[in-house]
């Protein structure tokens, strides 16, 4: 198992590969690992929500989307469902589920149930975060597995990541937040 300190420069890495980095004109990888916040000790071994990601919004949601070679549909328009769906402005850590166990779980019921446990639905920036760092997991999978993200939204309609015809994108054109789903399950996650 790695320790945070390994988990937090492997996440760097990752984002400073995609040029995360130069789309904030940051030229060095010691400076771009510098702008990251450390681990906190109270995300290692989350049972409960075992995908540690590091979010970091700074390049905004297009650019990041495009760094990621995910493809953006509808998105420029998403917006945070309530202010407490605003993601933090800074570098970040969180945990999470994929939401493989919010299958056949309505997105606003999943919102609710997260609130009253202190945690937050799952948000553009987060279900980007997840997919960079743990694709490698299946957090999505083709006609199996889709992440729908309540936390952001237009009009009605919640983000979701997946992947349709052998392309990762991030859509906000389809699901409502009330309507439950087989492949579709909401993402939650603690900060």
């Amino acid at each position: 198992m790695a320790s945070l300190a390994e988990v937090r420069e492997e996440q760097m890495e990752r984002n400073f590969r995609l040029g995360f980095a130069d789309a904030l004109r940051i030229a060095s990888i010691d400076v771009y690992l510098a702008s990251i916040p450390l681990v906190p000790p109270g995300m290692a071994h989350d049972g409960e929500f075992p995908l540690l990601a590091l979010v970091d919004p700074r390049p905004g949601l297009m650019r990041s989307l495009s760094l990621a070679q995910v493809r953006g549909l509808g998105t420029a328009k998403l917006a945070p469902y309530s202010l407490r769906d605003v993601t933090p402005a800074y570098p970040h850590w969180i945990c999470a589920l994929d939401g493989r166990v919010n299958h056949m779980k309505r997105p606003n019921e999943c919102r609710a149930e997260a609130i009253k446990r202190g945690l937050y639905a799952g948000t553009a920036e987060v279900g980007l975060a997840i997919y960079i760092h743990h694709k490698d997991k299946n957090v999505v999978v083709e006609n199996e597995h889709y992440m729908t993200l309540p936390g952001s939204v237009v009009r009605r309609h919640c983000a979701d990541l997946g992947i349709w015809y052998g392309v990762p994108k991030l859509c906000s054109v389809g699901g409502s937040v009330r309507v439950a789903s087989s492949r579709f399950g909401t993402v939650v996650f603690r900060r």
